[in-house]
């Protein structure tokens, strides 16, 4: 009769048994460790329960391990997403760029999505005394590319590359630099709000990261388009 062999995590052990003179042998079944740290064993006086055991609890192992790994379509497309991002930073990992958004993104305050903020803004902007209403409507105005952009995600998910890039798109549109400039400064002041208030972690609009287009230009040639520069001409020769 062939002997059955102990599976790897399986150990055979001598036991004292009052009243006997040899000891008795049985099966320590190693499995795993509790959440304290703590390795986990199951005794059998015998190897085919021992080994049965065993082997349940590496199936469970493995199943376990498995469906870590069964993630949606979404989760898969944002990993990809992920990556596709990080592609110009060959020193960080996936694990790091999760790591830093847990403990620079997760931190913050998670319930509200950037539509509702910058409808809470402009409320707290129209209490003030010395906003007049076209003032508010204004602002409303300048804020609306941003819900309609982002309006679904965090203020905190909010970069510096996507405000730059949601600036080049307004040039490639033909926007004028005073335009420009407008929408800038009320998504910096939205964000600064954002970030007062444990939104954010910062402000993607800072205008140390995000330079400003000087409107002279354009003041220029309004002016020119109004004929200043005619009145100007005829006021020099009076």
């Amino acid at each position: 009769m062939k002997t059955e062999k102990p599976l790897p995590g399986v150990y055979k052990q001598p036991r004292k048994i009052q009243g006997q003179r040899k000891p008795r042998m049985h099966w320590l079944v190693a499995l795993g460790r509790d959440a304290n740290g703590q390795q986990r064993w199951a005794s059998h006086s015998d190897i085919a329960a021992a080994n049965a055991e065993r082997q349940l609890h590496l199936n469970t192992v493995q199943t376990e391990g498995e469906s870590r790994h069964l993630l949606t379509s979404q989760q898969r497309a944002d990993a990809v997403s992920a990556l596709e991002a990080l592609k110009d930073y060959p020193d960080a990992t996936l694990v790091e760029a999760a790591t830093y958004y847990r403990e620079n993104c997760l931190a913050f305050k998670r319930g509200k999505k950037i539509a509702e903020l910058v409808d809470e803004f402009i409320e707290e902007q129209k209490q003030l005394s010395d906003n007049r209403p076209t003032t508010i409507i204004d602002l409303r105005h300048r804020l609306k590319p941003i819900k309609v952009r982002w309006g679904n995600r965090l203020a905190c998910d909010v970069s510096v590359e996507d405000a730059k890039q949601w600036h080049r798109e307004m040039v490639s549109q033909g926007k004028s630099k005073s335009g420009r400039k407008h929408h800038l400064a009320k998504a910096s002041s939205f964000f600064r709000w954002a970030h007062a208030n444990g939104y954010a972690n910062k402000n993607p609009f800072d205008p140390k990261a995000v330079k400003r287009p000087s409107d002279k230009r354009d003041k220029e040639t309004e002016f020119l388009k109004k004929g200043g520069a005619g009145r100007t001409y005829v006021a020099g020769v009076r």
